[in-house]
């Protein structure tokens, strides 16, 4: 019987997956005419404190009609991929402007439900109701919640849960954010090696790092070798010739995925108020981006919410620049930033302002672009498959606004959304209408007949 090539088909030794190369000998058959099935990811990324007036580009319109504004530039590698939404608005509280209290807007970012302390009181995110809707796939993580923010800002009215986290499981049940690195890659490590003999990420690291992985499955290649056609048993010897040359340079694992992208655990552990010395922000975010990029190529997970800070930053980015922004477009500068909370509150034409925004859509741009670069075997890119989800919970820092929130989407959801176009919605639009065409259009999930506040699917949006 023709061998199958699944999840479990692995050859495993000390406690880590190694994968095989993809290989056509071992690959199921497809009928013919079957077209493969996308595999559909949600990707909500979150930046606080709203936007500078640079973010809006000047007009609507698809493809060549528009063009991406100055803070939005870095996404120009992605430009055919992404789609601006203008006037859409959370009216999860009925009226414009809520309390000045941060952790409020951000609480009911993905929620669009009136967030509370008093009992603790929210609503189920959308990026849970859509992890719901993909249990039955394969990858084994339901989903992920990361973050950047190292310090403990004040969380004002409201219990810390509304500042630091955007998802919640239930109304009464926040998620929060793992910002360690390591931690996040030890948990994506036990993900894809459920029946692997180790207690914790310590017995791991010491057996990838005291044990050749080649010599514990030498024998199952070997023996896997006369099953396989000439051109694959090729690459088996050249996957096995590798394996001591990747021991020394990673501890990594593969995920047996086509075009999986795992990476070296990292070195250093990042803690709330305890970060390694020089530590540098924008390292921090590279980092978690690959290992973003390692979760959803390698199939671990399909839903990831990332918080590229706190709802109220108390972080200064001093590793940034300040650049000088026009209509036109922006420049850099060689003055160092300070502080950034406020900087913002000084009002939206602010430079500094402008710059942090600046650089957390080119940590959007970083991410988008290592999906774009990686096929999968429906013909589409994983971008394409996707929807990453950016926005942030408020207007602008000056005046907390729930209407006219910054917001984009990059990626087609598996071509199911429009992309390439600026939507200036003429009646302003509530957000969990969005979030309520992602759930029953892009991922299926007809029965969900209403989210939040929602009032019906945004037909603008869909292909």
């Amino acid at each position: 019987m023709k061998p199958k090539l699944t999840r479990r088909n692995l050859l495993r030794g000390a406690g880590v997956a190694l994968a095989l190369p993809w290989l056509e000998s071992l690959a199921p058959r497809r009928a013919r005419g079957q077209a493969a099935v996308a595999r559909k990811r949600f990707v909500p990324v979150y930046f606080p404190l709203g936007t500078a007036s640079f973010w809006t580009p000047k007009t609507t319109g698809a493809g060549n009609a528009w063009q991406l504004s100055p803070i939005l530039a870095p996404l120009a590698p992605v430009k055919a991929s992404v789609t601006v939404l203008s006037h859409v608005d959370n009216t999860a509280y009925g009226r414009a402007n809520v309390e000045p209290i941060y952790p409020r807007e951000t609480g009911s970012f993905l929620t669009c439900a009136p967030a509370q302390g008093t009992p603790l009181q929210n609503g189920t995110s959308v990026d849970q109701v859509i992890a719901d809707q993909l249990s039955g796939s394969i990858a084994p993580l339901p989903s992920l919640q990361l973050g950047l923010s190292t310090l403990d800002s004040y969380a004002e009215d409201l219990p810390p849960a509304f500042l630091g986290g955007i998802s919640w499981r239930s109304p009464t049940s926040p998620m929060f954010k793992q910002i360690d690195p390591q931690a996040v890659f030890d948990a994506l490590v036990r993900a894809g090696t459920p029946n692997a003999p180790f207690a914790d990420s310590a017995a791991l690291a010491r057996a990838a790092t005291n044990k050749s992985v080649l010599d514990f499955v030498l024998a199952d290649a070997s023996a896997l070798r006369p099953r396989l056609g000439v051109t694959d048993r090729v690459r088996v010897d050249q996957f096995l010739t590798s394996v001591r040359d990747l021991e020394t340079r990673t501890q990594a694992i593969a995920m047996p995925v086509p075009n999986c992208r795992p990476v070296a655990r990292p070195a250093a552990s990042i803690a709330v108020g305890n970060v390694p010395a020089g530590y540098n922000r924008d390292d921090h975010a590279n980092v978690m981006i690959d290992l973003m990029v390692m979760a959803l190529s390698c199939d671990l997970t399909r839903v990831i919410s990332f918080m590229l800070d706190d709802a109220r930053s108390d972080f200064s980015y001093d590793f940034l620049t300040e650049r000088t922004f026009t209509d036109a477009g922006s420049t850099p500068g060689t003055v160092p930033l300070a502080g950034y909370r406020g900087t913002a509150k000084t009002g939206p034409m602010n430079n500094g302002y402008a710059t942090i925004n600046f650089w957390f859509v080119s940590k959007l741009a970083a991410l988008c672009q290592k999906l774009a670069a990686l096929p999968e075997d429906d013909g589409r890119s994983v971008l394409d498959n996707s929807v990453v989800w950016f926005g942030s919970g408020m207007h602008s820092a000056q005046d907390h606004s729930l209407f006219n929130l910054p917001l984009l989407y990059v990626g087609s959801g598996g071509g199911v959304l429009k992309v390439d176009q600026h939507l200036n919605f003429a009646a302003d639009r509530r957000l969990s209408d969005v979030y309520l065409t992602f759930i029953q259009r892009v991922f299926g999930e007809v029965s969900v007949t209403a989210f939040g506040d929602s009032q019906g699917i945004v037909t603008d949006i869909l292909a």
